[in-house]
């Protein structure tokens, strides 16, 4: 057991050595193919020059006003050539981020200074230039037609803006102001070695979120993890204060005693608690200033079970992910997303899936290499399962891969799906497509591959997947669920899936919008984890860590057994057969306990079970007051 507060080397934005190859030479290999991220990517800390960063505030908090903040680039000694350029990427955050230079008194007006001829033009990242995916003009670049003498400065001063809502996830996160130069006027910038960058810094704690492990035996102890959060749910990591934990009866039997948190915390601790009752257990938790949280369900057994129940999030990305680095308000570290994984939320496992492509601008095979060492190192058995996985992104769709071993060649994409599939196939992979309906790429089903994708991502932060015109969808697209593309659409088409949710996300908030629980008979190892998707022993839920039991019974008439607790009221209870509502219970309670015997024939049939939740005011972010939603595997007669 690895205990403390895990530390590993970050990755970071690694510069990746040239090799020798003459920036000459790979500007006309990724100007051919139009890899502009790539070529970022692999000249990154080839720029030349100097910025550093001043601001109106000293304190930057989420959602705070700034009245001003000014990058200043100063030119090398040689200068910059007649017809280079400086570009400043502006940080993503609210409408009132959206630069403008027209108008000196509306919110963020951007003002350029310099002593020599400047053209000033907004631009989208190179990424979503070469992806065809313009969403931002972030990008503000200075063209000089003259040059810029060396020494010679030139600022970009950005008034009135808002920062976004997040704040420092675990390992130092900033407001970042990446400055690209083109010195010599050949029209390829590359990126400075060090980034303009802000501290950002949480707001007072608002909330706790305790999450405990779901089974155990009598007396063994039962770990709960409890998280402080500010008002747009950072980690509250100056928390102080104490903590209390009560029973749903009030009483502190086999509770830990009051706990004290100070700033070496960082807002979070794991404590252990104990039970000598089997059954279902719930335990609030409780603060200063009114902040309560209620745990997921607790399952207490006699004797061992024969087996386990655990939590993770699979699809989790980091800064290795280009798109997480353009796009989102913060990211994390390759290293730092398991720790808030396990320390923030309590995770049994995770996956980040970083999208695979060098072209794309994400990853090296060296870089990979590296990221699979990190990976093998979080890795701790019976306590945190971290999974070999990456994401590969396609027209006709996108799927993860994940893999058992810890050690998985840079995978060449090949002819799709073909060639891809037969070198994941030959790594023992399983291939799980993810938001597979909504008008985002939704996935071409007829790349699907029996024996790999034994499951289904069916909601994620890109909203649920499950039937068509399912609501509520929880999805931001134009089109939540394109028809013919959805899970059950498949089910009724033959194909046997079960299914799973995960997070999909890019902002460092692993296990905050879908979670994939696993039933495991191997205890908690990559072995049991990835076993458990391969044979469809597992279920996914919107974010509760609802205990799920469904049984079929085969006979003259097939007798279907539901036994469940959430840490929500369960409002509903349905069976699902062949896609229609067969039987549905409203038990509004923690806990529900039904059996239900098909008044049909047997036939060629399947069933799945549906819960539907209470919202919660307190809970995994992104769930804030909304239903939520738990959905176990098919059954197959």
């Amino acid at each position: 057991m690895k205990t403390g507060l895990m530390v590993l080397c970050c990755i970071g934005l690694m510069l990746e050595c040239v090799g020798g190859v003459s920036l000459d030479e790979l500007q006309a290999e990724y100007a051919e193919k139009g890899h502009l991220e790539a070529y970022l990517m692999l000249t990154r800390g080839q720029g030349v020059g100097t910025a550093e960063i001043h601001c109106s505030e000293k304190i930057l908090t989420p959602g705070c006003a700034v009245d001003w903040v000014e990058v200043v680039y100063a030119a090398p000694k040689g200068g910059i050539a007649p017809g280079g350029s400086v570009t400043l990427a502006v940080p993503p955050g609210p409408s009132q981020t959206t630069i403008q230079f027209d108008d000196s008194g509306k919110p963020a007006w951007l003002q350029v200074k310099a002593a020599v001829p400047v053209q000033v033009e907004k631009k989208n990242p190179a990424f979503e230039i070469q992806e065809a995916c313009l969403a931002r003009e972030s990008n503000v670049k200075v063209i000089l037609p003259e040059g810029l003498p060396g020494g010679s400065k030139l600022s970009f001063v950005w008034h009135d803006v808002v920062l976004d809502q997040h704040a420092r996830r675990w390992n130092g996160d900033s407001w970042r102001f990446p400055v690209m130069v083109d010195h010599d006027g050949d029209g390829w910038a590359e990126h400075l070695p060090e980034m303009a960058s802000l501290p950002k810094t949480a707001g007072p704690a608002k909330y706790l979120l305790v999450r405990a492990a779901s089974m155990a035996v009598v007396g063994e102890p039962v770990r709960l993890t409890v998280s402080a959060f500010d008002e747009q749910w950072n980690p509250a990591q100056s928390f102080e204060g104490m903590v209390r934990f009560s029973r749903e009866d009030g009483s502190t039997d086999g509770l830990p005693s009051p706990v004290k948190y100070s700033p070496v915390d960082q807002g979070s601790k794991t404590v252990f608690a104990t039970f000598n009752d089997p059954g279902f257990h719930w335990v609030t938790v409780t603060g200063k200033n009114g902040m309560v949280n209620r745990s997921n369900p607790i399952e207490i057994f006699e004797h061992e079970p024969k087996q386990r129940l655990y939590w993770g999030d699979l699809h989790v990305h980091t800064e290795m992910s280009c798109d997480a680095r353009v796009w989102a308000e913060t990211t994390s570290t390759y290293a730092g997303s398991y720790n808030i994984g396990r320390y923030r939320y309590g995770l049994d496992f995770q996956a980040n899936a970083d999208h695979h492509g060098f072209e794309q601008g994400n990853y090296t095979p060296a870089e990979w290499e590296h990221m699979q060492r990190i990976t093998n190192e979080a890795n701790d058995p019976g306590e945190f399962v971290t999974v070999v996985a990456n994401e590969y992104s396609h027209p006709h769709g996108d799927s993860n891969a994940y893999f058992r071993q810890g050690d998985v060649p840079f995978i060449k994409r090949g002819n799709y799906p073909g060639g891809l599939h037969k070198q994941l196939r030959s790594l023992g992979a399983v291939l799980i497509p993810h938001h597979v309906s909504q008008n985002m790429r939704p996935f071409h089903w007829d790349n699907y591959h029996p024996e790999m994708m034994s499951v289904c991502e069916i909601f994620s932060n890109h909203g649920r997947a499950e039937f068509l015109n399912n609501k509520p969808h929880y999805s931001k697209k134009k089109v939540p669920t394109v028809k013919g593309t959805t899970w059950v659409e498949q089910l009724l088409s033959g194909k046997q899936m079960g299914c799973i949710a995960s997070s999909d996300d890019h902002r460092a908030r692993p296990g905050t919008g879908g979670l994939a629980g696993v039933w495991s008979r191997e205890g908690l190892t990559r072995d049991g984890v990835v076993g458990a998707l391969l044979e469809r022993n597992c279920y996914a839920t919107t974010s509760d860590r609802a205990i799920l039991y469904f049984d079929v019974k085969k006979g003259d008439h097939p007798v279907l057994s539901i036994r469940a607790a959430a840490g929500s009221l369960i409002e509903k209870v349905e069976i699902i057969k062949n896609g229609e509502v067969a039987h549905a219970a409203a038990p509004n309670a923690l806990t529900a306990e039904l059996s239900w015997t098909d008044p049909a024939a047997p036939s060629k049939c399947w069933y799945y079970v549906r819960l539907t939740l209470k919202a919660q005011a307190v809970c995994e972010e992104n769930l804030v007051n909304k239903k939520q939603f738990v959905w176990s595997s098919p059954v197959w007669l």
